[in-house]
Protein backbone atom coordinates (compact mmCIF):
# COMPACT_ATOMS: atom_id res chain seq x y z
CA UNK A 1 0.00 0.00 0.00
CA UNK A 2 1.27 3.37 -0.72
CA UNK A 3 1.37 5.97 1.90
CA UNK A 4 1.75 9.69 1.05
CA UNK A 5 2.87 12.14 3.31
CA UNK A 6 0.80 15.35 3.49
CA UNK A 7 3.30 18.57 4.13
CA UNK A 8 2.26 22.18 5.20
CA UNK A 9 3.65 25.13 3.38
CA UNK A 10 2.58 28.01 4.19
CA UNK A 11 3.94 31.51 2.00
CA UNK A 12 2.56 34.54 2.91
CA UNK A 13 3.43 38.25 2.16
CA UNK A 14 2.05 41.41 4.44
CA UNK A 15 2.40 44.62 4.46
CA UNK A 16 3.46 46.16 7.49
CA UNK A 17 1.71 49.29 9.13
CA UNK A 18 2.91 51.89 11.41
CA UNK A 19 2.01 52.22 15.16
CA UNK A 20 -1.06 54.60 14.40
CA UNK A 21 -1.96 52.00 11.70
CA UNK A 22 -1.68 53.86 8.59
CA UNK A 23 0.37 51.93 6.11
CA UNK A 24 3.81 52.94 5.71
CA UNK A 25 4.64 54.90 2.52
CA UNK A 26 6.54 52.22 -0.19
CA UNK A 27 10.08 52.87 -0.97
CA UNK A 28 11.06 50.15 -3.47
CA UNK A 29 14.36 48.53 -3.23
CA UNK A 30 16.25 48.32 -6.65
CA UNK A 31 14.41 44.85 -8.59
CA UNK A 32 10.69 45.96 -6.41
CA UNK A 33 10.54 44.27 -2.90
CA UNK A 34 8.65 47.07 -1.20
CA UNK A 35 10.19 48.01 2.07
CA UNK A 36 8.03 47.46 5.13
CA UNK A 37 6.72 43.68 3.74
CA UNK A 38 7.44 40.64 5.19
CA UNK A 39 7.13 37.24 4.01
CA UNK A 40 6.20 34.33 6.26
CA UNK A 41 7.25 30.91 5.53
CA UNK A 42 6.56 28.00 7.66
CA UNK A 43 7.90 24.22 6.95
CA UNK A 44 8.23 21.07 8.99
CA UNK A 45 10.95 20.74 10.97
CA UNK A 46 12.12 17.92 8.65
CA UNK A 47 15.68 18.24 6.95
CA UNK A 48 14.75 17.53 3.39
CA UNK A 49 12.62 20.88 3.49
CA UNK A 50 16.40 22.76 3.98
CA UNK A 51 15.78 23.32 0.57
CA UNK A 52 12.44 24.72 0.58
CA UNK A 53 14.28 27.52 2.92
CA UNK A 54 17.35 28.35 1.01
CA UNK A 55 15.22 28.70 -2.01
CA UNK A 56 13.34 31.50 -0.53
CA UNK A 57 15.57 33.52 0.99
CA UNK A 58 17.47 33.44 -2.09
CA UNK A 59 14.40 34.32 -3.79
CA UNK A 60 13.71 36.82 -1.44
CA UNK A 61 17.47 37.94 -1.22
CA UNK A 62 17.07 38.46 -4.57
CA UNK A 63 15.20 41.77 -4.33
CA UNK A 64 17.47 43.12 -2.35
CA UNK A 65 20.84 45.35 -3.33
CA UNK A 66 23.09 42.37 -2.20
CA UNK A 67 26.18 40.95 -3.94
CA UNK A 68 26.24 36.93 -5.00
CA UNK A 69 28.70 36.89 -2.21
CA UNK A 70 26.46 38.07 0.53
CA UNK A 71 23.65 36.53 -0.56
CA UNK A 72 25.57 32.82 -0.34
CA UNK A 73 26.36 33.68 3.22
CA UNK A 74 23.07 35.26 4.58
CA UNK A 75 21.27 31.90 2.65
CA UNK A 76 24.06 29.54 4.57
CA UNK A 77 23.40 31.53 7.94
CA UNK A 78 19.60 30.89 7.94
CA UNK A 79 20.53 27.08 6.40
CA UNK A 80 22.78 26.71 9.59
CA UNK A 81 20.29 28.27 12.26
CA UNK A 82 17.43 25.92 10.58
CA UNK A 83 19.39 23.12 11.14
CA UNK A 84 20.28 24.40 14.88
CA UNK A 85 16.43 24.05 15.44
CA UNK A 86 15.71 20.57 13.88
CA UNK A 87 18.77 18.97 16.00
CA UNK A 88 19.15 20.82 19.19
CA UNK A 89 15.60 22.13 19.66
CA UNK A 90 13.28 19.87 18.40
CA UNK A 91 15.78 16.74 19.07
CA UNK A 92 15.33 15.21 15.37
CA UNK A 93 11.94 15.17 15.63
CA UNK A 94 10.59 16.00 12.08
CA UNK A 95 6.61 16.60 12.87
CA UNK A 96 7.38 19.99 14.20
CA UNK A 97 7.01 23.52 12.69
CA UNK A 98 9.53 25.96 11.90
CA UNK A 99 8.38 29.82 10.90
CA UNK A 100 10.14 32.82 9.61
CA UNK A 101 9.68 36.05 8.90
CA UNK A 102 11.83 37.60 6.37
CA UNK A 103 11.46 41.66 5.32
CA UNK A 104 13.47 44.34 4.78
CA UNK A 105 12.97 47.59 6.88
CA UNK A 106 14.76 50.59 5.45
CA UNK A 107 18.14 49.62 5.33
CA UNK A 108 18.22 46.68 6.75
CA UNK A 109 17.01 42.95 6.58
CA UNK A 110 14.90 41.00 9.03
CA UNK A 111 14.94 37.43 9.62
CA UNK A 112 12.81 35.77 12.28
CA UNK A 113 13.27 31.82 12.85
CA UNK A 114 11.09 30.57 15.25
CA UNK A 115 10.40 27.26 17.14
CA UNK A 116 8.18 25.75 19.63
CA UNK A 117 10.92 23.23 20.78
CA UNK A 118 13.09 23.00 23.45
CA UNK A 119 14.15 26.32 24.67
CA UNK A 120 18.08 26.58 25.20
CA UNK A 121 19.98 28.16 27.63
CA UNK A 122 21.49 31.63 26.25
CA UNK A 123 24.86 31.14 28.13
CA UNK A 124 25.39 27.85 25.90
CA UNK A 125 24.20 29.16 22.65
CA UNK A 126 28.17 30.67 22.12
CA UNK A 127 30.49 29.97 19.43
CA UNK A 128 33.47 27.94 20.58
CA UNK A 129 37.14 29.28 19.95
CA UNK A 130 37.96 29.47 15.93
CA UNK A 131 41.52 27.92 16.89
CA UNK A 132 39.70 24.84 18.76
CA UNK A 133 40.00 22.80 15.45
CA UNK A 134 37.36 19.94 15.74
CA UNK A 135 34.26 19.23 13.26
CA UNK A 136 31.34 21.10 14.25
CA UNK A 137 30.13 23.76 16.95
CA UNK A 138 30.83 26.74 14.05
CA UNK A 139 27.64 27.61 13.11
CA UNK A 140 27.10 30.45 16.35
CA UNK A 141 30.31 31.65 15.18
CA UNK A 142 29.38 31.42 11.36
CA UNK A 143 25.86 33.50 12.17
CA UNK A 144 27.81 36.01 14.27
CA UNK A 145 30.37 37.08 11.39
CA UNK A 146 27.67 36.54 8.40
CA UNK A 147 24.72 38.66 10.29
CA UNK A 148 25.00 42.49 11.87
CA UNK A 149 22.85 40.88 15.00
CA UNK A 150 22.00 37.52 16.26
CA UNK A 151 19.38 37.76 18.99
CA UNK A 152 18.30 35.01 20.69
CA UNK A 153 14.84 35.21 22.78
CA UNK A 154 13.97 32.62 24.92
CA UNK A 155 11.48 34.68 26.72
CA UNK A 156 8.40 32.91 25.18
CA UNK A 157 7.62 30.24 27.44
CA UNK A 158 8.35 27.89 24.89
CA UNK A 159 10.73 27.82 21.84
CA UNK A 160 13.15 30.36 21.21
CA UNK A 161 12.57 33.27 18.08
CA UNK A 162 15.95 34.10 16.80
CA UNK A 163 15.99 37.85 15.15
CA UNK A 164 19.27 38.16 12.29
CA UNK A 165 19.79 41.86 11.24
CA UNK A 166 21.79 43.02 8.10
CA UNK A 167 22.75 46.48 7.06
CA UNK A 168 21.59 46.61 3.33
CA UNK A 169 22.59 49.26 1.28
CA UNK A 170 19.41 50.96 -0.46
CA UNK A 171 20.62 50.76 -4.10
CA UNK A 172 23.00 50.49 -6.23
CA UNK A 173 25.09 53.79 -7.03
CA UNK A 174 25.30 54.50 -10.74
CA UNK A 175 28.89 53.94 -12.17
Amino acid sequence: PQHDDLTFLLVKAEEKKKKDGKKKPDSKSRRGMVRGHSINLSVPSDPKFLTVVRKNVDAILDELDLTEKEKRKIVLAVDEATSNVIKYSYEGDTSKRIDFEIGAEANKLVIKIRDYGKTPDPEKIKPRDIDDIRPGGLGTHFLREVMDTVDYDVSLGMGTLLTLTKKVRSGRSAS
